[in-house]
């Protein structure tokens, strides 16, 4: 995981990388908003995980139930494939 806590694509703040294009922004105690690299322009919102310790639930943005995991990377993964699966979610655009 890379310890930056200062990560941006195409001037929007995306948190901090927990995966290869994979994105983690604290927006409260327990609460992150999860964006996907779309090549090195900008990035598209997944959705959100809450959770802390070992339980991480991950949800759309629509509130759609995705999964429930034991790391807030596993379940920002999730979201992650879920997305291959689906229709284009959110967009930073």
């Amino acid at each position: 995981m890379s310890k930056s806590s200062n990560n941006t694509l195409g001037g929007v703040f995306c948190g901090r990388q927990i995966a290869p294009g994979l994105y983690a922004e604290t927006v409260e105690t327990n609460r992150f908003l999860i964006r996907a690299a779309v090549g090195t322009s900008h990035a598209t919102r997944l959705g959100e995980v809450f959770g802390a310790a070992a339980s991480f639930q991950a949800l759309t943005i629509e509130g759609q139930h995705v999964a429930r995991e034991a790391s807030l990377r596993a379940a920002a993964m999730a979201l992650q494939s879920n997305r291959s699966g689906s229709s284009e979610l959110g967009s930073d655009k």
